[in-house]
């Protein structure tokens, strides 16, 4: 009576992409190709998004996204994050037409975020260094080892730890 035939409604429906099928798709089709933190960006949105991760995509609302958002309230940094992610695989999905309508994530507002300028005091670099270069730490390799190793040179060369997990051998100069 609608004109509209139920049993390709009901084809549509089924094919219709997850939350989890769109963000696969987001991460092989823009994060991996850019060669972004892949890995820990699939840890956020599992993190994030696993409890809706197997919700249709068309029947996730802007109430839907609020709702997310206002629930992450006690960290509203992870919470702004995880709307950010949410903003971005949607637009991937409009953009590539694997979804049509709106992104749900536009129009919620994120928390207002405080810059931080917290750094070490004397005491506690002093601490740390005298921590990392302690001598019951095996001079093998080894988790504790490499640790060390880590934040010895975090501190040495005053880069962000994405910078140092992305250096290659060649960028180094010895």
């Amino acid at each position: 009576s609608r004109g509209v035939n139920p049993f390709l409604e009901a084809k549509a429906q089924k094919e219709d992409p997850t939350l989890q099928d769109i963000f696969n798709l987001y991460k092989a089709g823009h994060l991996e190709k850019r060669a972004k933190q892949v890995l820990e960006t699939e840890k956020q949105f599992d993190r994030w998004f696993g409890k809706v991760a197997k919700r249709k995509a068309s029947s996730f609302t802007y109430q839907d996204a609020y709702r997310l958002h206002e629930q992450m309230n006690d960290s509203p940094y992870a919470a702004n994050r995880a709307l950010q992610l949410g903003r971005a695989f949607f637009n991937f999905a409009l953009k590539t037409q694997l979804i049509r309508g709106d992104n749900p994530f536009v129009g919620v507002t994120l928390n207002k975020e405080i810059p931080r300028e917290r750094f070490l005091s004397h005491e506690e670099g002093v601490r740390l260094l005298a921590a990392v270069t302690n001598p019951d730490i095996p001079e093998n390799h080894c988790t504790e080892r490499s640790l060390a190793d880590f934040i010895l040179l975090l501190m040495s060369l005053g880069v962000r730890k994405s910078n140092l997990l992305c250096m290659r051998w060649d960028e180094i100069d010895t």
